[in-house]
């Protein structure tokens, strides 16, 4: 679990907590995260520019970006490891007219050669759309590969040595 404030010319707080859980062949982990930012005035002058929401005097501008995250994962057999994992969040400020919505899907496939050099194979997804009044939907993929290398040998592998 994680908590913090942060002054710049404001106020900012930051809370996240995450939990995971290891099994023998399988983990599992969950979390959640949220960012609160106070603002002053906005900075611009004359008449606000387009898409900007004026507030009431006395009522400070905030921005707040919450994100909840699953993860899943195991060992299909000794030599392959599977994980996916998604995310969500919110992002909201009271002084820009859209609210951003997004969801960041990704799955891995892993296959180790030895215990030190694996190849991998990586699918993520990005989906972002506003409320009803924004324009700029969009979606993303991304097929990603490589070769891996372990710098360290494997948890259990040092004392496995040694017996």
């Amino acid at each position: 679990m994680s908590a913090g404030v942060m002054r710049d010319r404001e106020m900012s707080y930051l809370m996240g907590i995450q939990v995971e859980r290891r099994f023998d062949r399988l983990w599992i982990a969950g979390g959640f995260q949220r960012f609160l930012s106070f603002f002053g005035t906005l900075p611009f002058q004359g008449a606000p520019p387009s898409g900007i929401v004026m507030l009431p005097n006395g009522v400070r501008a905030r921005s707040v970006f919450s994100a909840l995250t699953g993860r899943v994962g195991g060992k299909i057999n000794q030599k392959t490891q599977l994980e996916m994992s998604a995310s969500f969040s919110n992002s909201t400020a009271n002084f820009i007219a859209q609210d951003l919505k997004s969801v960041i899907a990704r799955a891995r496939l892993t296959y180790w050669i030895n215990d030190r050099v694996g190849v991998f194979a990586d699918v993520d997804s990005f989906y972002e759309g506003g409320d009803e009044t924004s324009a700029g939907r969009f979606s993303r993929q991304r097929y990603f590969g490589g070769l891996m290398m372990r710098l360290a040998p494997p948890r259990g592998t040092a004392q496995m040595a040694g017996n």
